[in-house]
């Protein structure tokens, strides 16, 4: 027990070389803040189409658009003081474009109240 332990002492009083690897940016990873970006939905009322106004919020407050910042806004439609109509039939799709894919979502009309379909 003796030896291991002069072994350690020698080891961790014996000066090392150190070796600085190159700095890297640290990005810390997007956080959806639902109460700021439902306050924004609510100023902007009645949005005509949401998800070109999810969008063109995005494009205004962040850098890129992904995915998941695109459903994390897109998950503002279920909030129960949000009243949603859905214009059906292919003439009334929109055409989105996140992440170098397309999408083709229905015009979706948001207005402000309590929902009936509760």
């Amino acid at each position: 027990a003796n030896l291991n332990a002069k072994e350690i002492f020698e080891h961790l009083t014996s000066p090392q070389p150190v070796y600085l690897d190159e700095m890297h940016d640290f990005v810390l990873p997007w956080r959806f803040e639902r109460e700021e970006y439902k306050q924004l939905l609510l100023k902007s009322l009645p949005v005509e189409n949401f998800c070109q106004w999810i969008v063109a919020t995005l494009n205004k407050k962040e850098e890129d658009i992904s995915w998941e910042k695109f459903m994390s806004v897109s998950t503002l439609l279920f909030e129960e003081d949000v009243l949603m109509e859905v214009q059906n039939g292919r003439s009334n799709d929109f055409n989105i474009t996140v992440e170098n894919f397309n999408l083709k979502v229905p015009i979706i009309k948001v207005n402000y109240g309590i929902s009936s379909q509760s």
